[in-house]
């Protein structure tokens, strides 16, 4: 018996745009978008058509730049929020801000957003953030020794044991949360090598997070001995000059070409 095979998709020009009419007002990214790409998703299976990925996350980013939702007072109260929480519960938080001098973009295979390249943003509170994850472990690749008296085992913990240092994540205060950037790739591999013949410019818009963005960001330290004396007031100027030492490398994906500097 004969396997009947599926047609071939159509190749075709289409308007994404119609699809992210819920991208309006006060809007959650996270929701309308994947709404979008479902919505495209099915309507183009009907016709026979090919979603193509770099078209919908073209559609996607320029909406987002376009109509930006506007979450910035909740954001700030959730900061004083986790401030106050992290002063009682660890005693010792030491909070900064610093400002993008150039763009941002960070986890751009974020699965929560069905774009050709991604960002980290928060499902909730609405805005591109800096997951603790990546700070943390940027700042102990960047950070002398000792800080704060405490090797760098102490502070950033070992496979068998947990560190002093406690990083949370990091979030705009306020701004245009996106904006449009690309990249263009000319080349495909083919079985591990670059055929020129190949070629095949394909423009991929992506979102960033643009220059003059201010970001506020926290660490505490937990006490474990209390034998120990900690000089806290040396301790807050020797972390912050670990953390500006850290995000004048710079953060994020794309470091090598000068993106995720922050201002010093």
């Amino acid at each position: 018996m004969a396997v009947k095979r599926p047609k071939k998709r159509e190749e075709r020009e289409v308007d994404y745009g119609k699809y992210f009419s819920s991208c309006a007002g006060d809007y959650n990214v996270v929701s309308c978008v994947n709404l979008a790409f479902l919505e495209a998703s099915r309507d183009l299976a009907r016709q026979n058509i090919r979603l193509r990925i770099p078209e919908f996350s073209r559609w996607a980013v320029l909406t987002l730049h376009q109509r930006p939702p506007q979450m910035w007072d909740q954001v700030k109260r959730y900061l004083e929020l986790v401030y106050a929480a992290a002063r009682g519960a660890f005693q010792n938080v030491f909070k900064f801000e610093f400002s993008l001098e150039t763009p941002l973009t960070i986890h751009t295979r974020w699965p929560y957003l069905p774009l050709e390249i991604g960002i980290a943003w928060h499902p909730i509170l609405n805005v591109p953030y800096i997951p603790a994850s990546s700070l943390k472990g940027a700042l102990r690749a960047a950070a002398p020794e000792p800080v704060c008296d405490f090797t760098k085992a102490e502070l950033f913990g070992t496979a068998q044991e947990e560190g002093l240092l406690v990083v949370f994540d990091a979030y705009p205060t306020g701004g245009k949360a996106v904006r449009p950037d690309v990249v263009t790739p000319h080349y495909r591999e083919v079985e591990g090598e670059i055929a020129e013949t190949q070629a095949s410019p394909v423009p991929l818009v992506f979102p960033t997070v643009p220059p003059g963005t201010k970001f506020q960001f926290m660490v505490g330290i937990l006490p474990r001995d209390e034998k120990r004396e900690v000089d806290y007031k040396k301790c807050e100027m020797e972390l912050f000059d670990a953390v500006k030492k850290t995000l004048v490398r710079g953060l994020g994906a794309k470091t090598a070409v000068g993106y995720g500097v922050f201002k010093i």
